[in-house]
């Protein structure tokens, strides 16, 4: 576990790029849309190769791009000005995926279709091979899982015509059936009416099957992690600081946070963007649950660099077989977007935190998530 002492001794000694890792074993400046990225690579790990959606904020370039283990560019594809990209991975053996968005689109305009998924082939040429969600409610760019059984699993933005909330929706989509089943946070999670402003009230932006075949889903505006039993849809339990305890947490829990994932120990690991309340500091951070208790212990945790501490939107985190932690660290702060310094795009670090390999940009550039493809 690293704490924030042990943090700023890490930075004083190694400097503001946070690495204790002597000089990289590879080191690569990367061109994409005309931007230079710089990728490190300090010391060996699993073979495999970086998905991810850099944007250049200053120029409104997007691109899908794939790194391997050496920095190089083994695949690129940009887009227009007027597109988003979110949540480029590996879906299924052969299959990619990833969301675009058409910008100014906007949901208040309820724009049937702004948001599509696109599937790719091994070659990341673009095939249709089982419906594709198209519905009345809008598609949410945030996340896809495969179940076990081979069906996805997208969310939904519903917005009611009645009071305005807009409620957080699963559908589960069969590659020849279609939509198979549905579930919605009006049943269960939906707030009495005229409680608060926010009519996105939860925000869904991950989802995943437990092995029992629950599903755990983060829920940002809310700052909870929450999990149901599926297909029932009953709330089994809703972790945040205000209903749990946190032993050996400093922060007394997340806010605002991204990316919740079951390990294969049983902990959760998930994505804390921070503020809200309890500072801002940004970091991946590893709970073991007694969800009969309502305890979270924290195990582990990796923040952010001293100099860059606060990441306020997007991220994301990935376990990988060797026990490191890829963490994708979303939105640059404000004091950032000049371009003067470089900031961690992404990082992967061992369990004391070092780090093993990187990569790093000047200027406003996000990338919303990072996925690791492990290969043979």
């Amino acid at each position: 576990m690293i704490g924030f002492s042990r943090v700023a001794l890490l930075a004083l000694a190694c400097g503001a790029a946070f690495s204790c890792s002597g000089k990289p074993l590879v080191s690569r400046d990367i061109r994409i849309d005309g931007s230079t990225y710089e990728y490190r690579a300090y010391r060996p790990s699993v073979p495999g190769r970086f998905l991810f959606t850099p944007r250049d904020k200053d120029k409104g370039t997007n691109s899908l791009v794939i790194l391997d283990a050496g920095g190089g560019v083994v695949f690129q594809k940009s887009f227009g000005v007027n597109k988003l990209l979110h949540d480029f991975k590996k879906i299924e053996p052969g299959r990619y995926g990833y969301f675009e968005t058409t910008l100014g689109a906007l949901r208040e305009e309820a724009r049937k279709g702004a948001v599509q998924f696109r599937f790719l082939d091994e070659a990341f040429r673009e095939i249709t091979p089982r419906p594709v969600p198209n519905d009345d409610a809008e598609l949410d760019e945030h996340d896809v899982a495969r179940k076990k059984n081979g069906n996805l699993l997208f969310l939904f933005y519903r917005e009611s015509g009645k009071d305005g909330l807009i409620d957080a929706e699963i559908q589960e989509w069969d590659p020849k059936a279609g939509k198979v089943h549905t579930w919605s946070s009006k049943d269960s999670l939906r707030p009495a009416r005229g409680a608060g402003s926010v009519m996105d009230y939860l925000h869904a932006n991950s989802i995943e099957e437990d092995a029992d075949g629950g599903l755990i889903l983060s829920f940002c505006a809310t700052s909870e992690i929450v999990k149901i039993a599926y297909p029932s849809g009953t709330v089994l339990w809703r972790l945040s600081h205000r209903a749990w305890k946190f032993p050996n947490d400093p922060l007394k829990g997340f806010r605002l946070q991204h990316s919740a994932r079951r390990l294969a120990n049983g902990n959760i690991l998930l994505y804390d963007n921070g503020g809200g309340g309890h500072g801002d500091i940004s970091r991946a951070v590893e709970y073991k649950l007694d969800e009969k208790a309502r305890v979270a212990t924290m195990v582990w945790e990796r923040r952010a660099a001293p100099d860059a501490p606060f990441r306020p939107e997007d991220g994301s985190v990935q376990r990988l077989s060797n026990g490191n932690t890829l963490i994708g660290w979303g939105e640059m702060p404000d004091k950032d977007r000049s371009g003067t310094r470089r900031i961690p795009m992404f990082t992967e670090v061992d369990h004391a935190g070092n780090v093993v390999r990187e990569l790093t940009s000047l200027g406003y550039r996000i990338t919303y998530r990072v996925s690791f493809e492990e290969t043979p």
